[in-house]
């Protein structure tokens, strides 16, 4: 199993401005990353630091992280969609696996035009 401890960044990454580390989050190593989206927000809110796009590798994305970014804090989370390979009764992510892909089939060049963004 894991011991010890991640940390968790946020830098912002405007292109015309300096990149900057705005919020740290320790955990221990077992705890996922797909938990950390809502702690990770909240603090940037407290800060009154909240991006209106926030990129993030695939261990922060699941169908929850996705809608209370939108729902709760106005962020547009963007990230890989994790392969969902469980029936859909027990999906986390559900049917906006398939929405997200879709809306998202360029990410890649998205996320090259991005400039007011926050990256986890």
């Amino acid at each position: 199993g894991w011991i010890g401890y991640k940390v968790h960044l946020t830098e912002t990454c405007d292109d015309d401005k300096p990149h900057l580390i705005v919020h740290t989050e320790t955990t221990v190593a077992t705890t996922p990353d797909w938990g950390m989206a809502a702690p990770s927000h909240d603090a940037l809110q407290q800060k009154g630091c909240l991006p209106s796009r926030h990129v993030v590798d695939g261990g922060y994305v699941d169908g929850d992280a996705l809608v209370r970014s939108q729902t709760i804090y106005g962020i547009e989370l963007l990230g890989p969609v994790p392969l969902e390979n469980r029936g859909p009764r027990e999906s986390r992510v559900g049917h906006l696996r398939e929405a997200h892909v879709a809306a998202g089939a360029g990410i890649a060049e998205e996320l090259e035009k991005i400039d007011d963004c926050t990256v986890t």
